[in-house]
């Protein structure tokens, strides 16, 4: 475990699904409540999520505090008043070659475009509960032909999501082999849907080297900055900042790795931590 390098971060990055939200995919009132009361002390609060540029936004209205956001894990990054300030797409060729892999193994992907593509997503044709999913939480979804042709830019993601574990695995693993060091294939569970998303984007898309990109926006030195989740996309953020949270019920990986274990999602298990950070800063100015 690291030394704590000050009695409050400048600046705290939460993961959402499984962190900030319950196991049903609700925000807690006292969650809520304890974030805006963090924000209001004066620690800046950003959040870092596999979420879109569509949910994220609304996610934040939520919580009624303008907040930076990492989104896509990393593959986009949002300021608090919504500019667009990194973007790591995923290159043309290693996108065509996830969505044929996947249609091949007789799976239906869909595709979230460049900002500069219109709509939010591509997809040619999902299951029931897939495409329920897409219309719930996208506001633009363009059904197409062929994927592959309809690409004008390199992606942001290409995504599938699974009921069964398994399933998810072996592709992801599929994926993997034939993608090799270019790519970063995700798995996580959705507990509020009840699957598991499969989700290729580029290498450099993560976050981590998200964080970094939005600390030195922000002018705020890493050791000032703590960080919070629940997955192994989470580690690239642990290994950046001068303090890490992992949730309860985090893969063993992720608990080891992190300063500090907090009761799992069930519990509301964010909540102490937040309540911890809430009363302003009393530090003599240097």
């Amino acid at each position: 475990m690291r030394p704590l390098m000050t009695p409050r971060p400048r600046l705290l990055a939460l993961d959402v699904d499984g962190t900030l939200l319950d196991e049903k995919g609700h925000l807690p009132d006292a969650v809520r409540d304890a974030l805006r009361q963090v924000i209001d002390s004066g620690i800046e609060v950003v959040l870092a999520s596999g979420r879109s540029l569509t949910t994220i936004p609304r996610f934040i209205s939520l919580i009624g505090r303008p907040l930076g956001a990492i989104c896509f894990n990393g593959a986009a990054t949002l300021a608090p008043d919504g500019t667009l300030l990194r973007l790591v797409p995923l290159p043309l060729p290693l996108a065509r070659q996830a969505i044929h892999h996947l249609q091949a193994a007789g799976e239906e992907p869909f595709v979230f475009v460049h900002p500069e593509q219109p709509g939010d997503i591509l997809a040619r044709s999902v299951s029931p509960g897939s495409r329920d999913y897409l219309l719930n939480n996208l506001t633009r979804v363009t059904w197409v032909a062929s994927l592959e042709e309809a690409l004008q830019r390199p992606p942001i993601e290409i995504a599938s999501l699974f009921r069964e574990e398994p399933r998810a695995e072996q592709v992801v693993g599929q994926l993997r082999d034939i993608l090799g060091q270019e790519a970063e294939v995700i798995l996580a569970y959705n507990p509020q849907h009840d699957y598991w998303s499969v989700a290729v984007h580029a290498r450099a898309a993560n976050k981590g080297d998200a964080l970094l990109d939005y600390l030195r926006w922000r002018r705020i030195a890493p050791q000032e900055a703590w960080a919070v989740g629940d997955g192994v996309n989470d580690l690239a953020m642990f290994a950046v900042v001068g303090r890490s949270f992992a949730m309860g019920h985090a893969p063993p990986q992720v608990r080891a790795a992190a300063d500090e274990v907090l009761p799992p999602h069930t519990q509301k298990g964010v909540l102490p931590l937040l309540r911890r950070l809430m009363e302003p800063d009393e530090r003599p100015s240097a």
